[in-house]
């Protein structure tokens, strides 16, 4: 009797076990070998999983086909098992888990960043180190203080609304302050109690950091703030400088409110309020008091921070610029093949491409759309009982500028994802001859076509965020009157006569968004939570963490990576290790056995090796055949390269087919660290040519996959088998009928070979 075992390992945005198992299963059904049985069940964790000391588990689903003989003996048998790992990854449905997934999304950017930076620019010293330094401290910036404050100005509104509405004599600023900062600061410590995540925590300082802030500010405000010193710091008068529009917008409008007879003072000063004498037309505090005016502040303080990463962003464009052009000479001797790269090295734009910039202006955009809806809302539309949240709109409609910035952002995405969409078509999926694009001819030029038809990660898109940081920095300029005359005119007029509708047709698109599309919404999100979550740098110090042996005593080597302690010990900061560690600084000792380093992809690795131990155990197959998909290819060959050699020495033989693969051209061109070149690793050599773990590889892509496509780089490589088939895009592929009759090559031969014998 033949055993065959086939291990299904699901890609991006599946969030049900089996799912792919199914599907296979139903592809490759044959009368040779009808159905048996099927079974469901579930499998432990490995015990460091353990939470609260509940074992945690995860499902597997197995079908299996059996061929019997005359006698009743089994002459053949495959058994199809699923492995599933999208629970790790997955977000909720619904609009919460939408904002949840916006968050994931955002913060795993930002480990994207740090491990294309260890890449990008490598070293302990000298410009690399600080560009890193600098990459990190961005980060940051934007994970603390930026959305921290944003999230206290919304508390503070909201508490000042609430007591507003309970009482018309109100509750005092103090009540509202002493509100503000203690709901701030339980938000704040939430974050901080209830995850070990890095940044989540990080952000949870700033929260509480914030909270401090509004009670600091507002004895200030009650110390020196009255009717004849209404902005003595002058700390919100800076806001005009940021906005100047403002003082314009206010100064019109008193200009229309005041009697026609009230003359000019001398020397063309700007006229007083007869009800507040020391309020001018350029007082950018009209209509705001108490917490409102704290608000100001507060947000002129985020303005700053905001400044100080896009002067990191600068620098950092600058010195890859800069890097790129050095790199030229270099770059241009590799493409001549006159020369070959070291071992280790990395060139720009040949084996190594500067995410840290895009993901950076990516991440702010992010924000920025998110900011702009949230208070657009609220100062904008304005609806009736709404009128007491914000005094004066106009204001908080000046504060959203960085929409326009942002606008301009999202126009150059759905403008490169057009272009290429539509030459993917003609090239593609033409039918002038006839017939589409014959597959056969990719592989030839399979470079130029990886390259320039790739959507996700084409280095076109790359230019998108660039837009809106060019365009932000713009607009800074602008409100500090660095732009030529006529032209801050002109962008004055189009600020005040769109900023409003912008901001309607946002909300309105994001209604219909959630409404109309929110399946495919949901999943997109779902699918770029997954991929992040693999680039998860859990705790952000894993070079500086050790193995907490009492935690592993119990475990596998191979999973010595999951929990770590600080190696300099010791839990207690002193106040300015404090303040380090809310710039960034410096990070903080985790807790005991608190996960170590790239966490969440160790989870998922950590979990093939129980599900494949288990099933070689009680199966004993003679065949293994591996059919992964999209990022499930990078799982299996991350994990074969570590244990694979383990599995074949159980087996008779071991093939592995990849289908939509972004293992060469997302992860081993942005991360060549974590992520070697899979086709000529020395592991994954076929057993023909001294390797130890794959008999065959089959590599599966369609032409106009957006996510994967071939696997080596090498036109003249032979290794893997790489299989064109027509385009249909990154999804289902198991039940394409031109991927059946390929997988079906690789899976048959042992059913046949059974067949004869």
């Amino acid at each position: 009797m033949t055993r065959q075992l086939v291990v299904v390992v699901h890609g991006v945005g599946v969030r049900e076990a089996g799912t792919s198992t199914e599907l296979l299963s139903a592809a490759l059904q044959t009368d040779d070998l009808p159905p048996h049985s099927s079974d469901d069940f579930r499998l432990q964790e490995p015990g460091i999983y353990d939470h609260g000391g509940l074992v945690r588990t995860f499902p597997a689903h197995q079908r299996r086909y059996r061929q019997y003989g005359p006698d009743g003996s089994v002459l053949n048998e495959r058994v199809i098992a699923d492995f599933y790992w999208g629970d790790i990854a997955a977000v909720r449905w619904g609009a919460i888990g939408a904002v949840l997934a916006f968050f994931r999304i955002a913060m795993g950017l930002g480990h994207a960043i740090r491990e294309n930076a260890r890449d990008v620019f490598p070293g302990s010293s000298g410009w690399n180190y600080w560009t890193r330094r600098l990459a990190g401290l961005a980060v940051l910036a934007i994970h603390g203080p930026v959305v921290a404050m944003n999230i206290v100005l919304l508390v503070g509104i909201l508490v000042a609304f609430l007591l507003s509405s309970w009482s018309e004599a109100g509750f005092g600023l103090i009540a509202e302050i002493l509100l503000t900062a203690s709901a701030s600061a339980g938000i704040g410590l939430a974050m901080m109690r209830l995850t070990h995540t890095y940044l989540t925590r990080f952000l949870g300082r700033w929260v509480m950091a914030s909270a401090l802030l509004v009670v600091v500010l507002g004895f200030v405000h009650l110390a020196h703030v009255g009717p004849d010193r209404p902005d003595p710091l002058r700390i919100v008068e800076h806001m005009c400088a940021i906005f100047p529009e403002t003082k314009a917008q206010n100064g019109a409008d008193r200009a229309s409110a005041m009697p026609a007879s009230d003359p000019a003072p001398p020397g063309g000063a700007a006229p007083k309020d007869e009800e507040h004498p020391h309020h001018t037309r350029e007082d950018c505090t009209e209509g705001f008091t108490g917490i409102h005016l704290i608000g100001l502040w507060l947000y002129v303080l985020m303005q700053v921070f905001i400044l100080t990463c896009l002067a990191f962003i600068a620098c950092i464009a600058g010195h890859s610029l800069w890097r790129y052009h050095k790199d030229s000479g270099r770059r241009r001797a590799i493409r001549d093949s006159s020369e070959a790269l070291g071992p280790g090295e990395r060139v720009r734009g040949v084996n190594v491409t500067d995410l840290v910039t895009p993901a950076l202006g990516l991440m702010l955009l992010l924000w920025f759309v998110l900011i702009s809806a949230v208070f657009g809302v609220i100062g904008y539309i304005d609806p009736g009982g709404l009128n007491q949240l914000v005094p004066n709109k106009e204001v908080v409609i000046t504060t959203l500028r960085g929409l326009l910035p942002a606008v301009a952002g999202v126009a150059a995405l759905v403008l490169f994802a057009g272009a290429i969409f539509i030459r993917k078509y003609f090239v593609f999926r033409s039918m002038a001859d006839g017939g589409g694009f014959d597959p056969a001819d990719y592989l030839p030029r399979r470079i130029h076509y990886a390259e320039r038809y790739r959507l996700l990660v084409a280095k076109s898109m790359l230019v998108v965020p660039m837009v809106f940081v060019a365009t932000l920095f713009l607009l800074y300029l602008h409100g500090f009157g660095w732009l030529p005359a006529g032209f801050s005119a002109s962008l004055d007029a189009v600020l005040a006569k769109w900023t409003g509708t912008l901001l309607v047709v946002l909300a309105f698109l994001s209604i219909g968004l959630i409404v109309y599309l929110r399946e495919a919404f949901i999943a997109g999100l779902g699918i770029l939570t997954d991929v992040l979550a693999y680039l998860n740098d859990y705790s952000w110090a894993h070079n500086r963490l050790v193995v907490e042996q009492s935690v592993l005593a119990h475990e596998d080597a191979t999973m010595s990576r999951a929990f770590a302690v600080h190696r300099e010990g010791g839990d207690r900061l002193g106040f300015g290790d404090r303040l380090k560690v809310l710039f960034g600084l410096r990070l903080d000792p985790p807790r005991m056995g608190a996960p170590r380093g790239f966490w969440l992809r160790d989870r998922i690795q950590n979990r093939l090796r129980v599900f494949m131990a288990t099933f070689l155990a009680n199966e004993t197959p003679d065949e293994l055949v591996i059919i992964s998909h999209s990022q499930g290819t990078v799982i299996v060959l991350d994990v074969l390269r570590s244990d694979g050699a383990a599995w074949r020495r159980q087996l008779g033989n071991l093939s592995l087919v990849t289908m939509g693969s972004p293992a060469t051209h997302l992860y081993t061109h942005y991360f060549p660290t974590s992520f070697p070149d899979y086709a000529t690793d020395p592991a994954l050599q076929p057993r023909s040519a001294g390797g130890q773990v794959l008999d065959a590889w089959t590599n599966i892509f369609r032409v106009d996959d957006f996510v994967g496509t071939h696997v080596a780089t090498d036109p003249n490589a032979a290794w893997p088998r790489e299989i064109p088939v027509p385009a249909n895009g990154h999804t289902n592929y198991w039940i394409d009928r031109n991927v059946m009759a390929r997988l079906g090559e690789v899976v048959q031969p042992a059913a046949g070979a059974a067949k004869s014998s």
